[in-house]
């Protein structure tokens, strides 16, 4: 949804998809159909490997919309996400989580009482 009000703005938005579009469901797979009747730029980036063929520069974005994970993690993330949210972190462009920045747990509370 976010990409959609943001191309409605004028602005570009490239959504990255770390499953393979056939695994979506539900209200994300609305969205991101709608998404894509727009013409919103699209890619499908399931697996390590894929991500490492598309060379993604991060650093060129002005903008990375994390909506990876959200507040359902109930273990570290490792792996495959664990990668992307690195690279993330190590690109020095803006984030904004739409519930809660991947690899965070909602359930341990960041404040000592």
């Amino acid at each position: 949804m976010v990409a959609r009000h943001l191309y409605n703005r004028g602005h570009k938005p490239l959504i990255i998809l770390l499953a393979r579009r056939k695994e979506i469901t539900g209200d994300a797979k609305t969205n991101l159909n709608i998404a894509l009747n727009m013409g919103i730029e699209f890619l499908e980036v399931p697996t390590p490997q894929l991500w490492q063929k598309q060379k993604l520069p991060l650093q060129s974005f002005d903008l990375i919309v994390d909506a990876m994970l959200g507040t359902g993690l109930s273990k570290p993330v490792t792996g495959f996400y664990k990668q992307i949210i690195e690279e993330v972190n190590r690109s020095g462009v803006m984030v904004a989580s739409i519930d809660i920045p991947s690899g965070l747990s909602a359930a341990k509370s960041l404040v000592q009482p």
